[in-house]
C-alpha cells in the first residue's frame, strides 16, 4: 500500500530534537460519523481521525510535534530561556510552557488580544489557566493583528533575559523566520504512513486546520518527500483562504531551504478553504457549534471554536457538498484545543 518512509528519515536526521510525544498517536475510524453522514446525505465517505488531540503533553494538540524540533533547536545553542507570543488562548504557548517545564527551562510567554468583547472567563481560564500553572511569566501585547510588531516585541523581552544572565531562544509566529516547527508534521506524516501500512489503509484526502501554516506545509512537504499524491485540505482559522495559500507557499519554500530539498510542490497542490472562518480567529459561528456537538455526540470526540471545531464543521460540509469520490477514506487531522472549550463556556452553554 505505501512504502516505508525512508525519504523523510533521511531528511530529519540531522535536525535536534527533544522527545515530547510518550507514544505514537491513535489513527481510527470514526464509525458513527461514518454512519450518520452517509444515512443523512447517501454518501459513502469512510472517516478516519488521527488524533493528534491525544499527544501526551499538556492536555494535547498538535503543537508537540513543531516543538520536539523548535526546542531541540534551543538546547542545541545551549538557550534556558523560551518566548513565545501568541492569542489570549493559545494552545501553541500552553504547549511551550509545558514543554519548558518539563525540560527545565524557563518560558514567557506574550498574550496578544485578538478576540475582542470576549468575557472574563476567557480571559481567566482554559489556557490561560494552564500557562500560569505551568510557571510561565506573561506579559501582554495591545495587538492583534501585527505578527511582525509582536516578533519586535519578543526581541525587546530578550534583552531583559539577556540582562539578567539568561540565555534567550524566540520562538517566532511569523513566516519570514526558518519554520523550524514545521519539520514536526514531515515527521507527522511518517507516523502516518507506518500506521496506513499496517492498518492496510489507503488515505485519499487529508482535511486539517490551518493557522500559522506550520502543519499544512509540513504535511504537503513530508507527503512530496515520500512522492504520495493525496490532496490536503487546509480549513482556515485565521486568515482569508488567498492569504493563507501565499502563507504556506512562503512556509514550503524556507521549509525546503532548511531540507536542502530540490522537491517541488505545486501552486494547485495548496488547497486553503476559508468558508468556515466566520467572523475571524477565535470567533465561533453557529456551523461551528453545530460541528463541535455533532461530533461529540457521535464519537464522544471533543473539538475547539477557535482550531478543530471549525475544521470539523469543513470536513462535515464538504463531505454534504459531494466533494469527496465514492468510497473515499478520508483523514481528519484533529489537532486539539480542548482547553479551550471551557474559555467559551458561556458560548457552548447555548447549544441544546
Amino acid at each position: 500500500m505505501y512504502d516505508y518512509p525512508a525519504n523523510i528519515i533521511t531528511a530529519l536526521k540531522d535536525f535536534p530534537r527533544v522527545s515530547l510525544l510518550s507514544q505514537k498517536t491513535p489513527l481510527e475510524k470514526l464509525h458513527n460519523l461514518t454512519n450518520f453522514l452517509s444515512k443523512d446525505e447517501n454518501n459513502s465517505t469512510n472517516f478516519f481521525i488521527k488524533r493528534d488531540d491525544l499527544t501526551s503533553l499538556a492536555m494535547g494538540g498538535n503543537k508537540t510535534r513543531p516543538l520536539e524540533f523548535i526546542l531541540g533547536e534551543a538546547l542545541s545553542k545551549e538557550c534556558d530561556q523560551i518566548i513565545i507570543t501568541g492569542a489570549v488562548q493559545s494552545n501553541y504557548c500552553r504547549s511551550a510552557a509545558a514543554a519548558s517545564a518539563k525540560l527545565g527551562l524557563g518560558c514567557h510567554i506574550q498574550l496578544e488580544n485578538r478576540v475582542l468583547d470576549m468575557d472574563s472567563t476567557y480571559h481567566k481560564n482554559g489556557n490561560v489557566l494552564l500557562y500560569k500553572l505551568f510557571g510561565a511569566k506573561i506579559s501582554y501585547f495591545p495587538e492583534g493583528e501585527n505578527e511582525n510588531a509582536a516578533d519586535s516585541s519578543l526581541l525587546e523581552i530578550s534583552k531583559y533575559y539577556k540582562s539578567i544572565g539568561k540565555k534567550p531562544y524566540i520562538i517566532n509566529l511569523s513566516p519570514e523566520h526558518d519554520p523550524i516547527g514545521a519539520l514536526g508534521y514531515v515527521d507527522g506524516i511518517k507516523e502516518i504512513i507506518i500506521q496506513c501500512k499496517n492498518q492496510n489503509l489507503k488515505i485519499d484526502g487529508i482535511i486539517t486546520a490551518s493557522g500559522t501554516a506550520s502543519t499544512q506545509a509540513g504535511i504537503l512537504t513530508g507527503l512530496a518527500l515520500e512522492n504520495l499524491k493525496i490532496p490536503v485540505f487546509g480549513i482556515c482559522v485565521r486568515r482569508n483562504k488567498y492569504d493563507q495559500k501565499k502563507r504556506i507557499k512562503k512556509v514550503i519554500g524556507k521549509l525546503l531551504k532548511i531540507l536542502h530539498s530540490n522537491i517541488s510542490i505545486k501552486d494547485e497542490d495548496i488547497h486553503t478553504d476559508d468558508r468556515w472562518l466566520g467572523k475571524g480567529y477565535g470567533i465561533m459561528s453557529p456551523e461551528v457549534l453545530d460541528a463541535i456537538n455533532l461530533l461529540a455526540k457521535t464519537d464522544g470526540i471533543l473539538t475547539d471554536p477557535t482550531y478543530s471545531g471549525k475544521s470539523i464543521a469543513g470536513l462535515i460540509e464538504l463531505t454534504r457538498q459531494n466533494n469527496f469520490e465514492p468510497n473515499s477514506n478520508i483523514l481528519y487531522l484533529h489537532t486539539g484545543g480542548h482547553p479551550n472549550i471551557f474559555a467559551y463556556e458561556s458560548l457552548l452553554n447555548t447549544s441544546s
